[in-house]
């Protein structure tokens, strides 16, 4: 991420640009993992809501011989 400023005279003529750099990369790794640890918990909600059903079926309606 860049930031510049410019620093001006009195008469509004740019004298220097002050400029930032920061590093993000991390910021970015912890949005992946974040996102990634987000899919996995939705799978596996998924994944228990998928066994419960079948669970309450065969409750409901058991294997037949």
């Amino acid at each position: 991420m860049v930031t510049a400023l410019p620093e001006c005279d009195d008469t509004g003529k740019v004298i220097r640009v002050l400029g930032f750099t920061i590093d993000v990369s991390h910021f970015k790794f912890q949005a992946r993992m974040q996102r990634v640890r987000m899919e996995e918990a939705l799978e596996a909600r998924k994944n228990q809501e998928s066994f419960y059903d079948t669970v309450s079926h065969e409750l409901r309606n058991p294997l037949s011989a």
